[in-house]
């Protein structure tokens, strides 16, 4: 079943008929949650909605700490990471300006301007804020992001020079009922992936950050796919799900783009980079590397790392011991659990003594 996906530079959004097999594979419950606990003080928003929605998230994640619980669950079979929950509802530094996350990022981005490569970071919104009508908390739902001292931290990068991606409010608008993350495992879907990919590649193609070269049509196709997620197996739950899978191909061979090291774009990052891209992850040709490659019609060099976009993936430069030599753009992609955990965030020199 194929040619159900757009291209690029057409209509980004997929299809109804996909939403609308989603749909089946999904029970969403829409009823209306009653009132929560009295909100506690949140320094990034004044709205009382989101102070309760933050006071009883983080409950729910010392809860599931205090039981040793990893995995926090939700309604309709939905599971999520307990420590995501935490991670949202946690205190933002006295000044982000002044953190190890943003001295971390600020240096990278320094060090590849050095040698001429521009860096575009790009933020992966928790699957709790996305999918937030799915946790089952008494609080209801509030307008708007859930996550403003994030937006805080992206407003003071930029302010620095980092070209910044973020993805909440363009995934926010696709919300329906086509799920935008697995209902067992922690990652995006497939389709949320290419919606990803297209972001980027617009932002880079705008940008003009790459060399013009002869453009492959990569083929853009679907499948459908069983997976019993890492929060189901986590939690010992036998509960599996079914997904769609946007799965591109090589119009030469009919097999999934190959990666390319000779590639002038650098794509780094945690397992969001591997996920339905590596068969460890559940597929292969159906992940951010293949849909990125598709969006751009050319190869790229991912570098992914599990558990790991903050430090291993930097240190993974630094050990090719090439100074990115031909590359002329580093699409950095991570959770945005680590941007909450100082301990994760130091300085690498990528490049070397030489620098």
């Amino acid at each position: 079943m194929h040619s159900a996906w757009q291209n690029h530079a057409a209509d980004t959004e997929i299809t109804e008929a996909m939403l609308q097999l989603n749909a089946l594979l999904l029970l969403v419950s829409h009823s209306p949650l009653p009132q929560g606990p009295a909100p506690s003080a949140d320094p990034c928003s004044p709205d009382p909605a989101l102070r309760a929605w933050h006071a009883e998230a983080a409950e729910r994640a010392r809860t599931a700490r205090a039981e040793e619980r990893a995995v926090e669950p939700g309604d309709d079979g939905w599971l999520f990471l307990a420590s995501e929950l935490g991670s949202m509802a946690s205190p933002p530094p006295a000044d982000w300006s002044a953190s190890p996350v943003f001295e971390a990022v600020l240096d990278f981005h320094t060090q590849l301007a050095s040698v001429g490569v521009r860096l575009l970071f790009v933020p992966v919104p928790a699957k709790a804020a996305l999918e937030a009508r799915h946790l089952g908390l008494d609080a209801p739902v509030p307008e708007g992001r859930l996550d403003p001292c994030l937006r805080q931290l992206y407003d003071a990068l930029e302010a620095r020079g980092v070209e910044l991606l973020d993805l909440a409010p363009d995934f926010a608008a696709a919300r329906g009922d086509a799920p935008l993350y697995c209902r067992t495992d922690t990652h995006w879907t497939s389709a949320t992936s290419l919606r990803a990919a297209r972001a980027i590649a617009t932002r880079i193609e705008e940008r003009g950050w790459l060399t013009q070269s002869a453009r492959v049509d990569y083929v853009l196709g679907e499948s459908v796919l069983e997976l019993r997620g890492d929060l189901a197996r986590r939690s010992g739950s036998a509960q599996s799900e079914r997904i769609l899978l946007a799965t591109v191909s090589d119009p030469r061979s009919g097999a999934p783009p190959a990666p390319e090291r000779t590639s002038p774009l650098l794509l780094l990052g945690d397992s969001h980079v591997l996920v339905f891209h590596d068969p460890a992850l559940f597929a292969r040709g159906a992940g951010l590397p293949d849909h990125l490659t598709q969006a751009l019609g050319r190869p790229v060099d991912p570098i992914g790392i599990r558990g790991s976009g903050a430090g291993a993936t930097r240190a993974a430069v630094a050990r090719r011991r090439d100074r990115l030599a031909g590359k002329q753009v580093v699409v950095w992609v991570l959770s945005v659990r680590e941007l909450t955990d100082p301990g994760l965030w130091r300085k690498i020199d990528v490049l070397g003594s030489a620098r």
